[in-house]
């Protein structure tokens, strides 16, 4: 198990029975038309579908009860409107090579993305802050290790994405049941 992976799991510990954790990722990397992460699908396996500390919404794109095509058109197609009105800054959308592909959702409107690039291990972490309108990217950080150092209170953006204070133990993954 990925180091960050086993952490995490150690901090917020994972579902006893998760919502679809183990589906085909082939047949959804072939529909993506792009290899997701190993850390992310490694993550999915253990934790599935919900959000972490009923914060952070995990995007699971094995999960067939979520269309991933309508999924990316709701969260651009909202950035878009953002950027429209000056609340985002410029960005590439995935599948645009350099785009972002979101992994996770807020409630206040804020997002984390991968930033992609020609293979997934070499994508980075972007968040999108609702409040400044500003995309945020760390590079040579995964997606697990973003959620682990938020759990830590270390956030990876700053004083932007989120108020770390929101991570206070203990720290729970809460399985989403949806329809």
């Amino acid at each position: 198990m990925n180091p960050d992976l086993k952490l995490l799991s150690e901090l917020v510990p994972p579902p006893t029975s998760p919502v679809c954790a183990d589906s085909g990722w082939q047949e959804v990397e072939t529909k993506l038309g792009v290899e997701l992460p190993s850390d992310y699908k490694a993550f999915v396996s253990i934790y599935g579908s919900g959000s972490l500390q009923a914060i952070i919404h995990i995007v699971n794109y094995s999960d067939n009860r979520v269309s991933s095509e309508e999924l990316i058109s709701v969260v651009f197609s909202q950035l878009e409107s953002y950027k429209d009105s000056g609340k985002c800054e410029e960005f590439k959308a995935f599948p645009e090579e350099g785009g972002l592909l979101p992994f996770a959702s807020t409630d206040d409107g804020n997002y984390l993305f991968w930033k992609t690039k020609e293979t997934s291990q070499q994508w980075a972490v972007a968040a999108y802050d609702f409040t400044s309108g500003t995309i945020v990217y760390v590079p040579d950080m995964g997606m697990v290790n973003c959620l682990l150092r938020l759990v830590q209170k270390d956030n990876p953006f700053g004083d932007r994405f989120c108020n770390i204070e929101n991570f206070n133990p203990p720290c729970t993954f809460v399985p989403w049941q949806g329809e």
